[in-house]
């Protein structure tokens, strides 16, 4: 069969799947990735999660599903996956203790919630993205995100956060709302990098140019700009490992004055007691 075939036999396979999931490159490190069986139950539930908000009618009962969302149960999760319930329900609660979903159950079903959903899988900002068949007779552009709603989506990134950690570390006051600051953090973000990695180049940073005539530089676009990986693996400089003694050097010192208070103490208490002793000797 020609190459054609198959592709459009692929394409038909994606309209009828409704939509994509992202998966980051970062997988490939984690103790997830490391067992097949935990990795098969990982992508299946990103792949049940619903993109939109969406009323599900389970028996009588109408459940509102919010996006990152799914309901299953132990048999019904067991027969999808092909893996005994007590497997399947041991590997999602591995998943919920590690912090990569929640589950809420009662005694017909759970609800299950993919922790994070808006961050990893909702703020990007081609989340309308569609396939060009150019390969076809008629040229016909299929939209392979039925699942996501037509309009842009919003952002779901923490700029608040993240600048209000910058400006208790440098005591200034930067805007969160600023396009630019908002446009280099979603920049960082869209290239894998993280929260965490965030607060890490600005305690770097502050580290470093805090006090000094580089102090005007902690602002988001020096921190967040194109120097921002060079900035993550930078070493401790020798000026924070100087802070650093001089802080461990200040503490010696007061536990000298502790240390050295000790023998007076105990030398006046010596002496106290040794009048004692003189005093009862001449009563005797």
């Amino acid at each position: 069969m020609s190459l054609s075939f198959y592709y459009q036999k692929f394409v038909k396979e994606l309209i009828d799947v409704q939509g994509w999931i992202k998966l980051h490159k970062r997988l490939l490190d984690s103790h997830v990735f490391a067992n097949e069986k935990l990795l098969k139950i990982w992508i299946w539930c990103l792949l049940k999660a619903v993109h939109t908000e969406t009323e599900l009618l389970v028996g009588r009962q109408v459940i509102k599903l919010i996006p990152g969302q799914f309901v299953t149960g132990r048999h019904a999760a067991s027969t999808e996956l092909g893996m005994a319930p007590s497997t399947t329900w041991d590997y999602l609660q591995l998943l919920k203790r590690h912090g990569y979903i929640d589950i809420k159950s009662n005694n017909k079903f759970s609800v299950v919630t993919v922790v994070n959903w808006a961050f990893y899988q909702g703020y990007n900002e081609n989340s309308d993205s569609k396939i060009d068949n150019k390969s076809t007779a008629n040229g016909q552009q299929i939209d392979t995100n039925k699942n996501i709603k037509n309009e842009k989506k919003k952002d779901n990134i923490p700029f608040a956060e993240i600048i209000d950690y910058l400006n208790s570390k440098t005591g200034k006051n930067f805007k969160h709302t600023t396009k630019k600051t908002q446009s280099l953090i979603r920049a960082r973000l869209n290239e894998g990098f993280t929260i965490e990695d965030l607060r890490k180049v600005i305690d770097t940073k502050v580290a470093d140019w805090k006090g000094t005539e580089y102090e005007k530089y902690l602002r988001p676009e020096t921190l967040f700009g194109t120097k921002f990986e060079a900035y993550l693996n930078q070493k401790p400089s020798r000026r924070s490992s100087l802070c650093d003694q001089q802080r461990l050097a200040s503490l010696g010192d007061q536990v000298k004055e502790v240390e050295t208070a000790k023998p007076s103490v105990l030398s006046l208490r010596e002496q106290l007691e040794a009048i004692k002793r003189l005093k009862r000797s001449d009563v005797v």
